[in-house]
């Protein structure tokens, strides 16, 4: 519901959120580095990543329960406290996740989602561009179009695992 790079979304800070606009500011993220591990590092993708990023009123009022019951500055830590890492996230939460649910996906196929619901909703393509962070319009062309036509398949797999139970 962002379309937010996973590096960005672990790097958001408690204010980064403005639960009254519904918004999201994007202005850093984590790194890994060999010599350091894990970082926060207010350098980004590119310069159109650094940005607000618009959010359904209901997933801003979620953050913002959340982040009300965490200690330190970031909204999205590890079960220590301390900022994210990718492969240690990726091992516990996302490839036990993704398992559940039958399909082979990668957390980026979720910003390419993004931009295919955003595209089907009828949303501008400067609109998609901004909310993605893609340096050029291109780019943002490039993900939507190529998975508009998938949407109503994908859609109605995601309907009939969710009428199954699963």
């Amino acid at each position: 519901f962002t379309g937010l790079r996973w590096s960005e979304i672990a790097g958001l800070q408690k204010d980064d959120l403005n639960v009254s606009a519904s918004t999201l500011r994007v202005d850093g993220s984590v790194k890994r580095t060999e010599r350091y591990g894990t970082k926060y590092s207010q350098e980004l993708k590119t310069a159109l990543s650094r940005r607000t990023v618009y959010i359904p009123t209901l997933l801003s009022k979620m953050i913002d329960e959340h982040a009300k019951t965490l200690e330190g500055d970031f909204l999205f830590p590890s079960p220590k406290g301390q900022l994210l890492d990718y492969s240690n996230w990726r091992d516990d939460a996302w490839n036990p996740a993704v398992a559940a649910t039958g399909f082979p996906f990668t957390f980026h196929d979720l910003r390419h989602t993004y931009s295919a619901v955003l595209d089907s909703a009828g949303a501008p393509l400067d609109m998609m561009q901004k909310q993605a962070g893609h340096s050029t319009a291109r780019m943002t062309v490039h993900y939507s179009a190529s998975f508009t036509d998938r949407v109503p398949h994908v859609m109605g797999e995601i309907d009939r695992i969710y009428a199954e139970g699963v």
